[in-house]
């Protein structure tokens, strides 16, 4: 018959066997949940910054990095908006404008065909664009053309706002935002009809 003491001792067996499997599966439960959460800040932190440095990322790049961008959000992205920071219209850039960036509407190679140009765009430009962002007329010094932008010094966030709504209205289908590159402003006047 199987007494108490016979039973205190088997119970004292398989704590001392089970302690340690039960506190070895837990541990390692922890540890992996811990590595997948260090694992997922590096994964965001890595597509964060190839969605930020749109212009010299591969495009298909720049597509993985928002879908594991929008993968590891508690709260998803709209469509609208990852569609948008795949495109490179909004950015996720955290630190403020620094004024100098350009929403460029065109670019050309001659100083002449740039005024015609602008003429002709200030011709079709929409009213809510023509209100608030005058064509500006630049020379791009490191490729030594010339560039037509919707106002200037702007904040990054503004040039993105202002090349997406020359997008959307079909005014201008390819505006792009672009950082100041030492770019020189043409001193002709460009006036408003």
């Amino acid at each position: 018959m199987v007494t108490l003491e016979s039973w205190e001792k088997i119970a004292r067996i398989v704590s001392l066997v089970a302690i340690p499997i039960v506190v070895g599966i837990v541990g390692y439960q922890y540890q992996a949940a811990d590595r997948e959460k260090s694992l997922a800040l590096e994964y965001v932190r890595l597509s964060i910054e190839l969605v930020k440095d749109r212009d010299k990322i591969d495009p298909d790049v720049q597509d993985w990095a928002v879908e594991n961008l929008n993968y590891y959000s508690r709260v998803r992205m709209k469509p609208k908006l990852q569609e948008s920071l795949q495109k490179g219209i909004s950015s996720v850039d955290s630190l403020p404008g620094d004024g100098r960036w350009f929403a460029v509407v065109a670019t050309v190679s001659t100083q002449p065909e740039a005024e015609r140009l602008v003429h002709d765009l200030e011709a079709t430009e929409p009213p809510e664009l023509s209100k608030s962002s005058p064509l500006s007329l630049y020379n791009t010094k490191i490729s030594n053309s010339f560039a037509i932008t919707l106002g200037q010094d702007l904040s990054k966030a503004e040039a993105l706002r202002r090349t997406r709504m020359a997008r959307d209205s079909g005014w201008v289908p390819d505006a792009f935002a672009q950082r100041d590159r030492e770019w020189q402003a043409i001193t002709v006047p460009v006036h408003k009809p």
